[in-house]
């Protein structure tokens, strides 16, 4: 029996005219008629916009599809790379890297070169730390000279500035050495003790020259500052113990001058200044071995032959007097006070012309002694007072 067959209208595959559909391709064998619905124009296009809303829907969930596993993806690898996958993260921030794309381009990056970019950009900073580190350092070194050299400088800073007053100080002591009227003399030391209130040098000469001018208060006054600034200095205690002599302060004056001559020996105006407080307190002995001791170390020493000569008048021995009277005239003419201690002997022996010629030459030569009218008188007393 021979069976009826067709032909698929797709494939052309001959199949049983029983089968409903093609047993190769599946299509249907034979067409069958398809109701078309009647449609307006503006239901066509109704279904047109929805069938665009469904596509674009569609297109939008996909793309947040794939950012979500991109993201995902690139989050993982951050997440893996630790401290540096946080730095690139706000690398991204400070980019301004928020798109898909962007996040997209930077996910092909890899992890070695996020790796090495972030190494080279540590090692840049850590390279430029070490040298801020290398700078600081060097500018504490720097500083550090800086005040080594201000500390060096600063004191020697002081010190020139010190010899500038010494300097100018050891000026007017020169000048004042050089001047002749004491009035100036004293001006001069004056100004050089005000400059340099520490120059013992000028405190001293200043009181010498205060005791030449017949001032023993100022002289004393001042000898103590140069005493107190330089309490071995000979010379000091010297001009001190001569001032004591001139206020009437001999044992004062003897306690100043052994300190003298036991620092100095050879202390020549020491031996002769407590000679005469020595003669003032009438210990004639120790006063004429003193004054002899000064002869001794300065035979031309005409001061000492002087006080001796009144040392051996108040011991009554006047011929001894005579010739130490005429020695220091022999080796000062014009000594004014040696004139007037040999008036006394002549008072002495009664003979009141030879005195009167003496003061008349002593007050010319020395205006600070008195008249020899005045003067004779308080000498007639003096030797009536004179016991041997």
């Amino acid at each position: 029996m021979v069976e009826n067959t067709e032909s698929c209208p797709r494939c052309e595959e001959t199949n049983p005219s029983t089968n409903r559909y093609c047993g190769r391709c599946g299509a249907p064998m034979s067409a069958l008629p398809i109701e078309m619905p009647t449609l307006t124009t503006s239901q066509i296009e109704a279904q047109i916009v929805d069938v665009l809303k469904e596509n674009e829907l569609n297109r939008e969930f996909v793309e947040l599809k794939v950012t979500a596993d991109v993201n995902a993806r690139v989050w993982r690898n951050f997440t893996r790379l630790g401290t540096v996958g946080a730095i690139v993260v706000a690398l991204f921030s400070f980019f301004g890297i928020k798109e898909f794309n962007d996040v997209l381009e930077f996910s092909k990056v890899s992890k070695q070169e996020i790796e090495s970019s972030v190494k080279s950009a540590l090692g840049a900073a850590n390279e430029a730390q070490k040298l801020l580190d290398e700078a600081q350092n060097k500018a504490k070194v720097a500083l550090a000279r800086v005040n080594e050299i201000e500390a060096q400088v600063n004191p020697i800073k002081v010190r020139i500035d010190a010899f500038d007053v010494r300097f100018k100080a050891q000026g007017l002591i020169n000048l004042a050495n050089e001047e002749k009227n004491l009035a100036q003399k004293i001006n001069l030391l004056m100004q050089a003790s005000k400059l340099d209130p520490k120059n013992v040098t000028a405190l001293v000469n200043l009181g010498l020259a205060y005791n030449r001018n017949l001032q023993f208060g100022p002289a004393i006054i001042i000898l103590n500052k140069a005493i107190e600034l330089d309490p071995k200095n000979v010379q000091a205690l010297v001009n001190r113990g001569h001032a004591l002599n001139g206020n009437g302060k001999y044992r004062l004056a003897i306690k100043d001058l052994n300190k003298a001559i036991q620092r100095d020996p050879k202390a020549v105006v020491a031996f002769n200044n407590r000679g005469y407080a020595y003669n003032q307190l009438s210990d004639f002995n120790r006063a004429i071995s003193d004054l002899t001791m000064a002869i001794d170390l300065d035979p031309k020493f005409v001061a000492a032959f002087n006080n001796r000569g009144f040392a051996y008048i108040l011991k009554c021995e006047y011929g001894k007097a005579s010739k130490d009277f005429q020695e220091a005239l022999r080796l000062n003419p014009k000594y004014a006070a040696a004139m007037d201690t040999r008036a006394l002997l002549h008072v002495i022996g009664g003979d009141t012309g030879p005195a009167l010629e003496d003061l008349a030459r002593a007050r010319a030569l020395d205006s600070t002694h008195a008249a020899p009218e005045v003067r004779i008188i308080e000498l007639q007393k003096q030797a009536a007072n004179i016991n041997c």
